[in-house]
């Protein structure tokens, strides 16, 4: 790979671009530059707030912000000594305006040797209390909840309603025939998209009652339990296509509504493959499929 030539980001240069970019699409009075050479730099940390972030300020620019006529009476070298005093007595010396650059206390205070300040451009913001270089920035996440793209929105995937599945000997399976009932031998209603489980649903009257989750990954097959000899089948009550508008509008406990007669039609699949159709019953108590045909299976569109 390394003979590809690929740029090597940084993450705080990567982070500080990105609140820049923001803060310019919101008005932000802020700039790219260069901290000056022969400044006598101040850095900080500021914790408290929604996250930590670093900046530093310029000793005489703050000074001239907060006491416009204090430097021209003060002695340089009484700058050197009591500058770090007064910015540490202060209970908010740096305002930023920005709610994401709130704090409750600035730590870490210390004077920058010139070997130890930035040479690259760094965020500039422009602040109440003077210029801010900002040094250190929390990870971008966005701001507020942003509408999705129009085409991101139509993207469908398909939805799956599985009821569960059963493991049955070959043999056993072979002799299927129609009018005979399958049992789901672990009954687990879960909700698939686009391959991922999105949550579970129970069956009520009006149609089905959903419960999201975290979306996980597709169960894996459990190698100790695997036997070549059995088949595993998988019973579908209803597939669909289902946008990201649509599903992002889902709240837990939405309902879907079945097609009329979708408990006649649910799939016995097999290995990925629709073997069989047949209808939702119950047998003493137990759910099953009362098998209405069966038939070799084409692969799944």
């Amino acid at each position: 790979m390394t003979g590809l030539g690929l740029r090597t980001l940084e993450l705080q240069a990567y982070r500080r671009g990105q609140w820049v970019r923001h803060w310019l699409r919101q008005g932000t009075n802020v700039e790219w530059a260069a901290p000056p050479a022969g400044d006598a730099w101040l850095s900080f940390r500021a914790v408290g707030g929604p996250a930590p972030w670093a900046g530093m300020v310029a000793r005489d620019p703050w000074l001239r912000h907060q006491w416009p006529a204090l430097p021209a009476f003060l002695a340089q070298g009484y700058h050197a000594k009591a500058s770090l005093a007064l910015f540490a007595s202060l209970p908010r010396p740096v305002e930023t305006g920005l709610a994401e650059l709130d704090y409750q206390s600035l730590q870490a205070l210390q004077w920058l040797p010139a070997a130890q300040v930035p040479r690259e451009p760094l965020p500039l913001l422009h602040t109440a209390s003077g210029p801010v270089w900002l040094t250190q920035l929390p990870a971008y996440a966005g701001q507020g909840r942003q509408p999705l793209p129009t085409w991101l929105r139509q993207c469908a995937q398909p939805l799956r309603l599985s009821l569960g599945t059963s493991r049955m000997p070959a043999r056993q399976w072979a002799r299927l025939r129609a009018e005979d009932i399958a049992l789901i031998g672990h009954l687990q209603p879960r909700m698939y998209w686009g391959g991922r489980c999105i949550g579970a649903f129970t069956l009520e009257k009006e149609g089905l009652m959903t419960q999201l989750q975290t979306p996980t990954a597709a169960p894996q097959c459990d190698e100790a339990a695997f036997d070549p000899c059995k088949v595993t089948v998988e019973f579908i009550l209803h597939r669909s296509p289902l946008s990201l508008a649509e599903l992002s509008e889902w709240e837990p406990g939405h309902l879907i509504e079945l097609p009329e007669g979708a408990v006649e039609r649910v799939e016995l699949v097999v290995a990925g493959r629709t073997v069989g159709r047949g209808e939702l019953v119950r047998l003493e108590g137990r759910l099953g499929i009362q098998i209405h045909a069966l038939h070799g299976g084409a692969p799944d569109e």
